[in-house]
């Protein structure tokens, strides 16, 4: 502190320290620190002081004034006088003033301090604090007192109330003041109008001393102002200035013109300008441009105002010969006043001034723009630049120009919200005197300013650097605002329209020629090999080289390495905007019609040489920006942009240039280390403040005109609440460095799928490159030598933001009052940039090249203060970001978050869904059932609190180790099944039971609800969010619904770049508000004035209505894409967790909660189409996974009473017991299938619900979506197969094709002329209990309840709409159909009867004949083998045919009811109407007619014909049955059918008897098999049984019986009999149950006619042979028979030839021999089948314990056994076990059935030949056959071979053979029907005499 006396002595104090010079101290040193204006303290502080002087001092302040006024007459008189002024003289107050302008002309700050010392206004003080004066130590500061006396100052200093005017000497000290306290728009506003308000008396200031003796009037401009310091008095000035050194140009210009003079001999220069005038110029200059640059009125005020014509005045002095720095402080002012303004509401204000400065300037000609010879043209720019400025080393004009242009073009790009990207250019500049358009003035701005800036010399390097940085500006600007439009490539030719001076009213019409815009001559040099290309990419390679050397520390040369610097970036973002618009500029380019320019292209210049260092290294030169992220932040994400783009350039080899980088970047490991840890800086970078230049704008553009983010064109829009409505900002609240993190992020999705691998994403993420990428081991960083990569700082990344999370504080930490943690924390991640974390981590998961490894490093992450080992995705699903965003946040900030956390957690769940596949398949049952819990836990305490405790003790969300396995339980038993069934009690206890944290008690109420997994999908709101739309007064709302579409564009992909995270949800378009705004911008101009302002307040509605709508549909998209990944979560983990880690009881009770909840919530609200697709699409699988659960049960529990059966004689299988069930074989699945078979019993109110609100959402879901329906359809097959429908035994869990064939011989074994001995009883057959058939009757029930518009919709469904929602629809409406006459009275078949349904399906099968028939026709690309090129024949006529067919058949077959109701609706006749029928190929094709049943998805056009055909059969064959064989309207129509297409039935026959056949195909078999059994069950018809005397060769189905007799030796005749070409039963199961099929049907077909009606009795009695008909001749002879085929229908033996006549059939009938040898065979070979069915018996029982070499011999051929692919090997030998068992069982029944038939047949014959075919004694003489025969025919037999057939049969009837043949039925109850036969066929062979 000062001494008191000195205190005392104030005022000399005072004048000592002004004599000390204490104002110029503190104008030179202390204010001209720049850390003086970057503390608050400091300005506040020598604010109050210099306000103190002022206020406290007035007295002081005068004296300084008056000997101020003394020095300047002091001065005054010695320049006069011609002397020098004296050196004593004192400057302290013009000091004072500069000190005050200077220390308020710059307010980072923006504190306003200048505001003091103008008045005070309307508008409220809006400056930080709580007063101005708050460190000044006078308390009148604040007071008006104290503002009155500041303000007092500036008047009385420039004229006011003192008694002197201001001296000259004053003039510039005064103005340097005004300019400082100009500094703030509201004090540049308070200057402008002090300014304005003076006029006292005549200025002896500024004016030429020519013209100050006559001081009234300046040049015809009025009257002087009265003040120095006005506005009047500046511009007059300005204009006399003009005046007097104005160039008039001569009227001729001729080589003998006088030089020396102007037009009329004036002397070229009349006069210059003093020194003193010259700074006063200099300041009037500097403070028009400050508050031109600082408040928009008054600029709009200088530059409109007539009387003062600022714009001629400046830009004439441009032309006069003045010193260069003046010229450049006039065209700083113009562009001062020439920069547009950003406020909508006077863009057309803003465009009228700079079209008026375009104009002058373009007549100034201060740039040539018009070529011409002439000598007398002002000196412009570019002779300055090339012969003054070059010499001076100096270019402020050049400069200056520069910022002109600047601001003549328009802002840079979308500077902000309400920017937008056209220029300010009149478009039809220079019209009329050359081509309109900027080309003169870039031409200027490249090739006399840029290009040789770095050739020319230069006083201060500074200077250089800043000459580069502005021209890139405005290279950047051209090219921000240039779109490629097709119109740059041609000729562009407008018409102009002017008014006519001759007529009134007219106009004249006029053509011109346009240039391009300059974007578009940049565009060209840019893509193709250019000096300027080449100097932007020297300046990179230079700048970085200098930034390597130097350092972000170096000291010297601050300044120009900042210059440099901003050179860099503004190189990088000219590059990266010329790769954007690449693709479009080429594409366009390729398209003109003009001739083409051959470009390069940007993308491939950047891999050429660089001549700096002869490598091509310019990839690698942009690369290295990002290692100086810390410093230069801005530059990291132009970089990375560049390499973005380059890399992935559609025109462009995108994996030459990854390879080409790669190879740069690992090509030593100094670029290895230094570019890998510049990514992974920039992932870990603080998100601080945005790293802003510290330089004013010359340096370069502000950091505002960053990229609006699209570079890769798939940004999610995010809009938060309080941002701008602007489309183009998809990051809001950003930071710098965030940005780079952004772009790192995508970078490394858009490389991650990339071939060939590696790539650069590998190489950066920390994949060994040099071997196979699965084989990487992640190691944390510094271990074992790993570096630290980008998938550290991933996961670092990701953790930040949990960490971050408020749920995952404890409540005691952060309520401590103590130390405030959360202070200590780094700032959390943006929500967006997690997004992308979470993406780009499933995209890590989801590659099968990169997911092992990433995998196996989640698992062992751990979290910090955690305990190694622990999941990293556990952590995370602990605090999922959507439930946390719900649960913690609100309100604003709560909508801020929520689009990006519905990203997240898509993402996540993405990732999660990827990880249970991946510990399923390789039984990493710790981990998984570690994730198990975690999703289907419910919190036993308030989530936070619990959340808190843990991080206390182990690490935030992760829940401690001391968890073991065994304790992962449910009530405190395990997920596994293995200990469950103990008690079934129990288990449907547990089963109901929520998963728990280890050691809690089950909450009171706990709910399925609580889980998390459920959590997920309740926190997502279904609801669509309606916009309200507002009452518009001037715009109709169906307009602006139109204009908001054309404004959309898409903004996030619905199939994304990347193959393996392509979401389904289509692409998410939001309204460009940009857009919307140019266009509502376009309509207001054509409005009147008087309405302008309120339309203009409709539109900023207008626009606040298009953002609410622009945040619902991104709401709306994110709820669609977090359903996504929460239904591939569900899938995944329902379809593939093994039991071991959830029991099955466990695993069905939570699919039909989560089925449940999944219904209840979609059916509570009106989703959307796209949510309800994906909802329907989850209860669809869900639906097939309880299918599952419900067929492995079923399957299991059949498995437990299977009994094990050894045949006699054999050996059982070791371990095993016969007859014993194999329940002990399989002792853990027994209780776990048991409970889930308990489980789904008990849990019947459920699937009532569930069935309710599947029916209730196909009701009511109208209009619905195809894919919606063909979901809902699936779901209710499925859920019908687990309650409602039979399934037959052995099918249980084993995939079968559909086999019509084995339908029609059960049925007709069922319901026609089987024996007593093979009964039904006994074949594999499962009746449904009491509990189905309550459960199917409450499921009729609930589909009942839904009244007829169920099948209302169900039948529309089936004939309109997609055809797979056809098919659906079909099968719906059968199984409905069915199960309806199944279980009472048949209401659903009556009306569909009574509604016309069944009438439009058959007419329809009609309709559908022509397209069926294009199905047939050869595919030109067909090559065999089911190989078929693109562009073949439409398949889903086809299809459809088959589900209407199928649909049919099953209704045939419900009840007797069904088919009369389709044979009334003429359903056969349709079918014999049909062509398609008699389209059968020939040729080559059947040997590919296998190509449906061997699965080829194109079935060759064989294999298409048995689709059609095989379903006419089948739908006969069902009629058939269900009416009976003696049905006659059914019978006669059948036979129409196969009369209709004789010749498809003739040629089928035919070719299954033809001796080529012997490889038929298995198609072809089933083609026979159906046939000849729909043939057999007609047989009864008179038109295929009638008398002989109606049978001729013409007669269709006398050619049917004539084939039908052929094939019995084909069929029929064993195998081993010599000769014999027939098909093997043996070779292959199926071929052989086809072919038995077929000889069982032939068979029937033979009794039919042998035997008659009544002939046999209902019960299978004995047959009457005396009303049986003879079709066999008395022969044994199988061999020697003649093929099958030949027409002549004779044999020959070694006797004589004999002939035979049967009835009607013939001139000869097949042998006995046939029936003999297909007896016997089909004994020995249901010997072998006995024994195989034994040992299948005992092998399925044992596949539980079997291992994995015992099951690969049940496997197919090469398959590889794993420990993870045990459970599935056991599962697919069942099956495979199952089939074959299933197979040799019905093999079986068709060899009794075969033994039966040839029994009787035998009997009848041997009956009529032994004892009615001749006479005793009468030996070797034909007899006639007896009369009682029913044909009346006679047969001629020879008593030689009656002895042989004897004899034979004497010795094939052994006792042996036949106690075999008994033996054969020791399993059918009554085999009673078998001996009888034998006993009598004994008897006839024995003891019949035949002489």
């Amino acid at each position: 502190m000062l001494p008191d006396a000195m205190m005392d002595d104030e005022d000399n104090l005072m004048d000592s320290s002004v004599r000390l010079c204490v104002f110029e101290f503190l104008n030179r040193t202390i204010l001209g620190n720049a850390s003086i204006y970057k503390e608050e303290f400091f300005l506040r502080r020598l604010h109050g002081l210099l306000a103190d002087f002022i206020i406290l001092h007035p007295t002081k302040v005068r004296e300084l004034r008056r000997a101020a006024d003394e020095a300047a007459r002091t001065i005054q008189a010695y320049t006069q006088e011609g002397l020098e002024p004296p050196s004593n003289l004192q400057y302290h107050f013009e000091s004072f003033l500069r000190s005050i302008g200077r220390l308020h002309e710059r307010d980072p700050l923006g504190l306003q301090l200048a505001l003091d010392y103008w008045p005070r206004s309307a508008l409220p003080d809006v400056r930080h604090g709580t007063a101005a004066h708050i460190l000044s130590s006078a308390h009148l500061l604040g007071s008006s007192d104290g503002r009155g006396a500041l303000w007092r100052f500036v008047r009385q200093c420039g004229w006011g109330d003192s008694p002197h005017p201001l001296p000259p000497a004053l003039f510039v000290p005064y103005l340097q003041m005004l300019r400082g306290l100009s500094s703030t728009p509201r004090a540049a506003a308070q200057c402008f109008a002090f300014l304005r308000q003076q006029s006292l008396q005549p200025s002896p200031v500024l004016i030429p001393e020519s013209s100050r003796g006559d001081t009234s009037t300046i040049g015809g401009m009025g009257p002087v102002p009265s003040s120095p310091i006005s506005w009047d008095h500046f511009f007059r000035s300005l204009h006399r200035y003009l005046c007097n050194l104005r160039v008039e140009l001569p009227p001729t210009d001729t080589v003998y013109s006088q030089r020396s003079t102007g037009g009329a001999g004036v002397p070229l220069i009349s006069r210059g300008i003093t020194p003193l005038e010259l700074e006063g110029l200099h300041c009037v200059l500097s403070l028009l441009t400050t508050i031109a640059e600082q408040d928009e009125a008054s600029r709009l005020a200088l530059a409109e105002n007539p009387t003062w014509g600022a714009i001629p005045s400046l830009l004439g002095l441009v032309t006069c010969p003045v010193p260069i720095p003046l010229k450049a402080r006039l065209v700083h002012a113009l562009a001062a006043l020439a920069t547009p303004s950003l406020s909508a509401s006077e863009r057309s204000v803003e465009s009228s001034v700079t079209t008026l400065v375009w104009h002058h300037l373009e007549a100034s000609q201060i740039l040539l723009t018009v070529p011409t010879t002439s000598c007398y043209q002002p000196r412009g720019v570019q002779t300055e630049l090339e012969e003054v400025e070059s010499r001076n080393e100096e270019y402020p004009l050049t400069r200056a120009m520069m910022h002109l242009l600047d601001a003549l073009t328009g802002p840079v790009g979308p500077l902000s919200s309400s920017s937008t990207k056209v220029s300010t250019v009149p478009p039809l500049l220079g019209m009329g005197t050359r081509v309109p358009g900027l080309d003169p003035y870039l031409n200027y701005v490249i090739h006399s300013v840029f290009l040789p800036y770095s050739s020319r010399s230069y006083r201060s390097m500074e200077e250089k650097w800043l000459v580069c940085r502005l021209c890139l500006r405005l290279f950047l600007k051209f090219l921000r605002q240039y779109e490629p439009s097709s119109e740059d490539f041609t000729t562009r030719v407008v018409e102009v329209r002017e008014g006519n001076s001759n007529v009134t009213g007219s106009t004249i019409v006029t053509t011109t020629t346009v240039a391009p815009p300059p974007g578009f001559h940049l565009m060209i040099q840019l893509h193709s090999k250019s000096e300027l290309l080449r100097i932007i990419l020297n300046i990179i390679d230079e700048v970085a080289g200098c930034l390597e050397e130097s350092g972000p520390g170096t000291p010297d040369g601050k300044r120009e390495r900042r210059l440099m610097e901003g050179c860099a970036l503004g190189c990088l973002r000219v590059l990266r905007r010329a790769l954007m618009l690449q693709g479009r500029f080429t594409a366009l380019l390729s398209a003109s019609s003009e001739d083409p320019l051959l470009l390069t292209g940007l993308d491939r210049l950047l891999l050429a040489a660089n001549p700096r260092s002869g490598k091509h290294d310019h990839l690698l030169n942009i690369a290295r920006y990002v290692s100086h992220a810390g410093w230069l932040p801005k530059h990291a994400p132009a970089a990375l942009g560049i390499l973005a783009l380059a890399t992935a350039c559609p025109r462009s080899p995108s994996s030459a240039a990854q390879v080409h980088l790669l190879s740069l970047l690992t090509s030593s490991p100094q670029a290895t280390a230094q570019v890998r840890h510049a990514f992974v800086e920039c992932m870990e970078a603080e998100e601080d403040e945005n790293a802003e230049f510290e330089e004013d704008k010359d340096i370069g553009p502000d950091e505002g005109d960053e990229e609006d983010g699209t570079v890769f064109g798939d940004s999610l829009l995010e809009i938060s609440e309080g941002s701008s409505p602007n489309s183009s900002e998809p990051f809001k609240g950003l930071s710098i460095r965030g940005r780079a993190k952004e772009m790192v992020l995508r970078l490394l999705l858009q490389w991650l799928p990339q071939t060939p691998a590696p790539n650069l994403a590998h190489f950066f993420l920390g994949f060994h490159l040099s071997k196979d990428l699965r084989k990487t081991v992640f190691q944390q960083p510094g271990i074992l030598g790993f570096p630290r990569t980008c998938l550290h700082a991933l996961l670092a990344l990701l953790d930040r933001g949990l960490a971050n999370n408020p749920q995952a504080t404890s409540p005691s930490v952060t309520q401590s009052a103590v130390l405030d943690i959360t202070a200590l924390r780094p700032r959390a991640p943006h929500s967006a940039l997690l997004d992308l974390g979470y993406r780009l981590l499933y995209a890590l998961c989801a590659d099968p090249r990169t997911s092992e490894p990433v995998l196996r490093f989640l698992r062992s992450s751990s979290s910090a203060g955690g305990v190694a080992g622990g999941h990293y995705l556990t952590r995370h699903l602990l605090s999922i970001p959507i439930i946390t965003v719900r649960e913690v946040s609100g309100g604003a900030l709560q909508k801020r978050c929520e689009v990006n956390a519905l990203g997240q957690t898509s993402w996540l769940l993405r990732t999660v869904a990827v990880e249970l596949k991946a510990l399923a398949a390789n039984r990493h049952h710790l981990q998984l059932t570690t994730l198990l819990r975690t999703l289907l836990s419910t919190p036993t305490v308030p989530r936070a609190q619990a959340l808190g405790n843990t991080m206390r003790t182990v690490g935030p969300g992760w829940p401690s180790r001391a968890a073991d396995v065994s304790e992962l339980s449910v009530d405190g038993n395990r997920l596994g099944g293995e200990e469950e069934g103990k008690d079934e009690e129990t288990t449907l206890q547990l089963s109901r039971s929520h998963l728990l944290p280890v050691g809690s008690l089950p909450p009171s109420g706990a709910r399925p609800h609580d889980r998390l997994l459920i959590r997920v999908l309740e926190a997502l709101n279904f609801s669509p969010e309606q916009t309200p739309s507002p009452n518009w007064e001037f715009f109709e709302p169906s307009q602006i619904q139109q204009v908001l579409r054309q404004c959309e564009v898409s903004v996030a992909p619905g199939g994304d770049s990347w193959p393996h995270v392509a979401p389904s949800c289509p692409a998410l378009r939001l309204v460009n508000l940009d857009s919307l705004r140019r266009t509502l911008m376009d309509e207001l101009q054509s409005i009147q004035v008087s309405q302008r302002q309120a339309i203009v307040t409709e539109m900023k509605e207008v626009l606040k209505y298009s953002k609410q709508h622009n945040h619902r549909k991104a709401r709306a998209w994110g709820v669609v894409r977090c359903m996504e990944g929460w239904c591939q979560v569900t899938e995944v983990l329902f379809a593939t967790t093994p039991s071991e880690a959830l029991a099955p009881s466990l695993h069905l009770q939570l699919l039909l909660d989560v089925l449940q909840v999944v219904l209840k919530k979609t059916l509570a609200t009106d989703v959307t189409s796209d949510l309800a697709t994906l909802c329907s699409g989850v209860i669809l699988l869900l639906l097939v996974n309880l299918r599952n659960l419900h067929l492995v049960a079923v399957r299991e529990a059949r498995l437990r009473c299977l009994p094990q059966k050894v045949g006699a004689g054999q050996t059982p299988m070791p371990g095993s017991q016969a007859d014993t069930p194999v329940t002990t074989h399989i002792p853990g699945r027994n209780a776990a299938s048991h409970g889930a078979e308990a489980t789904l019993q008990a849990n019947s109110a459920a699937l009532k619900v569930i069935l309710s609100g599947i029916l209730q959402w196909i009701v009511s879901s109208a209009p619905p979506s195809q894919k919606l329906r063909i979901n809902l359809y699936g779901a209710l097959l499925n859920f019908l197969h687990v309650t409602c429908t039979e399934g037959d035994e052995w099918n249980i869990g084993i995939p079968s094709g559909v086999n019509f064939s084995n339908v029609s011989l059960s049925d007709s074994l069922r319901n026609t002329f089987l024996s007593p001995g093979y009964s039904s009883a006994n074949r594999v057959k499962s009746q449904p209990t009491e509990e189905e058939r309550s459960q199917r009757q409450a499921c009729l029930e609930v589909m009942v309840g839904f009244g007829e518009g169920l099948v209302d919709v169900l039948c529309h469904d089936s004939t309109s709409g997609h055809d797979v929602c056809k098919m659906l629809a079909l099968s719906c409406l059968e199984t409905l159909v069915v199960l309806d006459t199944s279980t009472g009275p048949a209401t659903t078949l009556s009306l569909l009867c009574s509604r016309g349904f069944l009438c439009h399906l058959v007419d329809s099968l009609l309709a559908s004949d022509r397209t069926l028939q294009g199905v047939l026709e050869e595919d030109e690309g067909y090559a065999g083998g089911g190989e078929y090129s693109s562009g073949g024949t439409d398949l889903r006529p086809l299809y459809v045919y088959e589900s209407k067919m199928a649909a049919l058949c099953r209704i045939a077959r419900s009840s007797r009811n069904g088919a009369e109701a389709l044979l009334e609706r003429k359903v056969m006749g349709c079918l014999s109407a049909m062509k398609v029928f008699d389209a059968r190929p020939d040729g080559p094709f059947w040997t590919h007619a296998d190509g449906t049943l061997n699965g080829e998805f194109v079935p060759p056009v064989a294999g298409r014909y048995l689709q059609i055909w095989l379903p006419a059969l089948h739908l006969c064959d069902a009629l058939l049955i269900s009416l009976g064989s003696r049905n006659e309207s059914c019978a006669s129509q059948v036979a129409h059918f196969l009369v209709s297409h004789s010749e498809a039935v003739g040629a089928a026959l035919r070719g299954a008897g033809a001796p080529r056949s012997g490889s038929t195909s298995q198609g072809h078999l089933q083609e026979i098999a159906s046939l000849t059994g729909v043939v057999a069950l007609a047989a009864r018809h008179p038109g295929i049984i009638g008398p002989d005397e109606g049978a001729v060769p013409a007669d269709p189905l006398w050619r049917v019986r004539k084939l039908m007799f052929s094939l019995l030796p084909r069929f029929l005749l064993p195998e081993d009999v010599p000769g014999a070409k027939t098909v093997s039963i043996q070779a292959d199961e199926e071929t052989g149950l086809c072919s038995l099929q077929v000889a069982a049907h032939l068979l029937l077909y033979v009794r039919r006619l042998s035997v008659p009606d009544g002939a046999v009795g209902e019960t299978g009695g004995a047959a009457d042979p005396r009303e049986c008909r003879i079709v066999f001749s008395p022969s044994l002879s199988g061999a020697e028979l003649v093929p099958s085929g030949d027409p002549r229908g004779t044999r020959t033996s070694a006797g004589r030839n004999i002939p035979v006549r049967t009835g009607g059939i013939g001139t000869s009938g097949p042998p006995l021999g046939l029936l003999v040898a297909r007896l016997v065979s089909a004994v020995g070979l249901d010997a072998s089948l006995a024994a195989a069915e034994s040992q299948l018996y005992g092998q399925l029982a044992s596949v539980p314990d079997m291992n994995s070499q015992e099951l690969r011999e049940f496997l197919p051929q090469g398959a590889l056994m794993t420990a993870a692919s045990m459970e599935a090997a056991r599962a697919q030998a069942a099956r495979y076990l199952g089939r074959r068992l299933q197979q040799t069982i019905r093999r079986r029944e068709l060899l009794w059935f075969l033994a039966d038939h040839c029994l009787l047949l035998l009997w009848v014959h041997l009956d009529h030949f032994l004892l009615r075919s001749f006479i005793p004694g009468d030996r070797g003489r034909p007899m006639s056959m007896n009369s009682t025969s029913r044909d009346h025919a006679s047969w001629s037999v020879d008593v030689e071979e009656i002895s042989r057939l004897k004899s034979g049969l004497v010795s094939v009837f052994n006792d042996g053979f036949c106690k075999r043949l008994i033996d054969t039925r020791q399993e059918v109850k009554d085999r009673g029907f078998v001996e009888a036969l034998v006993r009598r066929i004994k008897r006839l062979i024995q003891f019949v005499p035949i002489s």
